[in-house]
């Protein structure tokens, strides 16, 4: 009998002691579940602020914000790590919430040099739709799509990343456009996107860094030509691509790139009753091949003039004098495909200048 009781003792003992500290870890589970039902803390707080993409564009720093009037924010400092330039034709965003992170107002797409760092902001986003509330972490997912600026759209790929950090105010958005604000910013002699500086992606782009000028001309010439998705000016023909493309008539509207003249001496004009030059022949109004005005075999005409002063040009195979802008390049006499003067040109140019 006594060494029954001692048995039972010995049970009671080690029952009460795993009671003991059930007890003790469910009152640790209770309070830890408090504290992150109302904020204190909260798993979300303690793991680090991160944003990933892939090796071949870095992230430098990233906010995801909120205006005063609750307009949602997404700014990314990104580089481009490729050893050459890009083409971006895509940006996405999404999130995992029910009502995905989206944006009114995406990034500028267009050229990116290789080693060159950007801004690039999304704004108008939905934050308060897609659960991402001021003062919390938030996680959004980010896609890019690029190809090389040597290559075509073919031949895109995609870089895909996240940003997870805590929701902040931003007191103003990146409203000063120096791609478009007459200013030559990056001082390399080519004002603005217009003005054929490859530091800008297009008239929308913030930042007017890291770019070249066009050997051949600049934005003091009295004329000046180049390839751009925004054309304010004359619309010499249109290019279905930076380089290696088919042209159409300016009157045509199916290509994004346009070659473009400016002149600082009176206005320009695309008309082909009694041109100053006329650059190419075409093949047809779009989808076209070109080839010199010397050549016979098409019979659609792109031209160029100046109201006030004329338009001189001539096609070489080497550099353009320091007075003359390049308007294109081009592959070969006839049944040609076209190029702009900066990207991944021809070795065939057109030079033009007024006189």
């Amino acid at each position: 009998m006594i060494r029954k009781l001692k048995y039972s003792s010995k049970s009671q003992a080690a029952l009460e002691f795993l009671t003991t500290y059930a007890w003790f870890f469910i009152i640790i589970i209770i309070v830890i579940s408090t504290l992150a039902y109302f904020g204190i803390l909260s798993p979300s707080k303690l793991l680090p602020k991160r944003c990933s993409m892939g090796p071949e564009i870095a992230c430098l720093s990233f906010i995801i914000g909120q205006t005063d009037v609750g307009a949602g924010v997404l700014r990314l400092r990104l580089r481009n790590n490729l050893p050459e330039a890009i083409i971006i034709d895509l940006w996405g965003i999404t999130s995992d919430a029910k009502t995905p992170f989206s944006c009114l107002q995406k990034p500028a797409t267009g050229i990116w040099l290789s080693g060159e760092i950007r801004d690039a902001e999304f704004t108008g986003c939905n934050n308060a739709e897609s659960g991402l509330v001021l003062g919390d972490r938030g996680k959004v997912n980010v896609k890019i799509s690029y190809y090389l600026a040597s290559t075509s759209s073919t031949f895109s790929n995609n870089v895909e990343g996240e940003v997870f950090t805590t929701v902040t105010r931003v007191q103003s958005l990146l409203t000063q456009v120096q791609c478009s604000d007459g200013v030559d910013n990056d001082g390399n002699g080519c004002i603005d996107y217009a003005g054929g500086d490859t530091g800008c992606s297009s008239a929308s782009d913030t930042a007017e860094s890291g770019g070249t000028c066009p050997q051949n001309g600049g934005g003091g010439l009295a004329l000046y030509c180049f390839t751009s998705t925004v054309c304010s000016t004359t619309i010499v023909f249109g290019m279905s691509d930076l380089k290696d493309a088919l042209a159409e008539t300016p009157s045509s509207a199916n290509y994004d790139y346009k070659a473009c003249c400016r002149a600082t001496n009176g206005a320009l004009s695309n008309s082909c009753t009694s041109p100053n030059f006329i650059p190419f022949h075409l093949s047809d109004s779009t989808a076209a091949h070109v080839e010199k005005n010397t050549q016979s075999n098409y019979n659609v005409n792109v031209c160029l003039s100046g109201t006030s002063s004329t338009v001189s040009c001539y096609y070489t195979a080497s550099s353009c004098s320091a007075d003359e802008t390049c308007l294109a390049t081009y592959s070969a006499d006839t049944d040609a495909h076209v190029g702009d003067c900066v990207t991944q040109p021809f070795a065939n140019k057109i030079c033009c200048k007024l006189v």
